[in-house]
């Protein structure tokens, strides 16, 4: 396995923007892969961490923030510590603007029976996300939840212990900040469950969604 030579100069990593009051991770773009990071809230008489230090896999990471994101910091400041003991400090990404205007998710893709994840559009970054399952009887059942991000779409993953079912329907809603939304958002579209056999849609360069007899 090759070794890439030292840099003595690695640039530290950006935050993505925009950031929202109560979001409850931030995204990372341009870390150093082997290196580590720490984001640090920045207020007008302080800097203090708001999370623990994180290893980097990947250039592009999604961070979970605790105390979730105030619009009265000044922002956020990220350290990367990379082939050397000493951190590298970013810039101070700001502002953190006030709570976003929460409106009801979208569900655009099929939804099929087995399914193990749904996709949800629409979607405030550092927002939970809810999935319901709307039984045929008119029950409604929680199905998995996540927090969104600056990378998009988001995918909520199925509870382990429920199973999509043909002719049930599935809708997801947002939430910020919890104590301020009540429920979140307004829920989404409902999306029917469709049967899990025949052929899947999938997409190819220049060319519309086809089965596979489509294309050969």
């Amino acid at each position: 396995m090759p070794v890439s030579q030292h840099s003595e100069h690695i640039d530290p990593p950006v935050i993505l923007q925009p950031l929202w009051g109560c979001a409850r991770n931030v995204t990372i773009q341009g870390a150093h892969p082997g290196g580590s990071v720490r984001i640090f809230a920045v207020t007008s008489d302080s800097v203090f961490p708001i999370t623990g230090l994180v290893f980097v896999d990947h250039s592009q990471l999604v961070v979970s923030v605790f105390p979730w994101l105030q619009p009265e910091w000044k922002g956020l400041r990220v350290l990367q510590w990379a082939c050397k003991d000493t951190a590298v400090a970013s810039k101070v990404f700001s502002p953190i603007q006030a709570k976003a205007q929460l409106l009801a998710p979208i569900l655009r893709e099929p939804v099929y029976q087995g399914d193990r994840s749904v996709i949800v559009d629409g979607i405030v970054p550092g927002a939970h996300v809810e999935l319901f399952v709307v039984h045929k009887d008119g029950s409604k059942e929680f199905a998995g939840a996540t927090d969104a991000s600056q990378i998009i779409p988001t995918s909520v993953i199925v509870n382990a212990r429920l199973t999509l079912n043909e002719g049930d329907q599935v809708e997801a809603r947002q939430a910020l900040c919890v104590n301020s939304d009540g429920f979140g958002s307004n829920m989404s579209n409902t999306q029917a469950i469709q049967p899990a056999y025949g052929p899947r849609p999938f997409y190819i360069i220049g060319h519309n969604p086809n089965v596979l007899d489509d294309v050969r």
